[in-house]
């Protein structure tokens, strides 16, 4: 399953809570094609999860990933600061199972 950093979650806390959603918003990731590693993948703050949606859920930040992002990121860590802009940014690498809450 996904994991988060404790980055991701105060960036995904950050940004939901200054997008003026309920309290049930969260990120969703989606491929953007059959493939992910060919197409990509999408974010979007959303106010909740669609049918079939995995949710992640760790310390208030709420992660929403469709099926096919799911299997994918199922053995990966997300990472996330926000720039100097107030842009927010994620980064997706492979879990360290030595590392402590990964």
């Amino acid at each position: 399953m996904l994991t988060l950093t404790p980055a991701a979650v105060e960036v995904v806390n950050t940004i939901t809570a200054a997008s003026g959603l309920p309290d049930t918003a969260g990120l969703r990731i989606a491929t953007t094609g059959e493939d992910p590693q060919s197409g990509g993948l999408e974010l979007e703050i959303v106010p909740g999860p669609v049918e079939r949606d995995e949710v992640v859920a760790e310390t208030g930040a709420r992660i929403f990933l469709e099926p096919v992002a799911a299997e994918y990121l199922s053995d990966k860590v997300l990472d996330g600061q926000m720039d100097e802009q107030g842009r927010a940014r994620f980064a997706v690498g492979p879990q360290d199972n030595n590392s402590p809450g990964m």
